[in-house]
């Protein structure tokens, strides 16, 4: 069966002296495996299509009951040029593909999570600044998507809504995906999140992906964030959910701090 497919590349790894092996996020046949025969030779007919964070129109050949398809064509839909340019975005960027690698089935489709996946990283591609907001945009639209929500209107526990006092702490229960009321908070058990923290997530889950741009993040804002929501996916998706590319954001992180007077 022949498929042509919009997909983002997710990984790519060399695979022989001439070819590479791929993940994609199609947005048809959800994340698959390819073998791109003859991308590594200087001519290949692939060119720069395959580059991880390409978002590009594959045709395949999809074999039944094969887990390795074979990838015929390839073509660039939008170049996403500043992805790569910039480190700040490419560590971005990166985060918001593995997120996507390591908590989507193989051939599984799912259409809205891939137009979620390329407005976030064409927005990112087009901000002049705030590029790590993104990443904390989409993880919280992954877990929408994905059946596990983190409540921002309204406490879990109260059903009242949510206005977060400053100079307060709050507990954000994992397990029931939603912010305890500041009373509770004293004595449950959860992942704490200050009032201006808890003010970040509500204000990235109100806003289109278009003014992520516009929510700036402090160091230790982005190092707590990072943590909160990979503790969050690991709880629901019953694995310890590593990011290889954290280290890249920690490591600026870390950089700045203690560079700051």
């Amino acid at each position: 069966m022949i498929i042509t497919t919009e997909a983002i590349i997710l990984h790519s790894r060399k695979y022989s002296d001439t070819s590479k092996i791929l993940v994609a996020f199609t947005r048809d046949e959800g994340k698959v495996s390819l073998i791109a025969k003859g991308a590594r030779n200087p001519k290949s007919k692939f060119g720069g299509c395959l580059e991880p964070l390409s978002f590009s129109s594959l045709t395949i050949y999809k074999k039944a009951n094969k887990e390795l398809h074979t990838l015929g064509k390839a073509e660039i839909i939008t170049p996403l040029r500043r992805l790569t340019a910039d480190y700040d975005k490419l560590t971005t960027a990166l985060s918001i593909a593995e997120a996507v690698n390591l908590t989507q089935m193989n051939e599984t489709p799912h259409k809205e999570l891939f137009d979620t996946m390329s407005a976030v990283l064409s927005a990112l591609n087009d901000a002049d600044d705030n590029n790590f907001s993104h990443i904390i945009w989409f993880q919280l639209r992954l877990a929408a998507l994905m059946g596990f929500m983190v409540e921002m209107e309204e406490f879990v526990d109260t059903g009242m809504p949510i206005i977060a006092e400053p100079h307060e702490e709050y507990i954000v229960s994992i397990a029931n995906g939603g912010v305890l009321s500041a009373e509770t908070s004293r004595y449950a058990a959860g992942y704490r999140l200050t009032a201006q923290e808890l003010q970040i997530l509500s204000n990235l889950w109100a806003i289109d992906v278009s003014m992520v741009h516009t929510i700036a993040l402090q160091d230790n804002e982005k190092a707590r964030l990072t943590d909160f929501m990979t503790q969050y996916f690991s709880f629901h998706l019953d694995k310890r959910v590593h990011y290889k590319s954290r280290h890249l954001h920690t490591d600026n992180v870390l950089t700045s701090l203690l560079a700051t007077p």
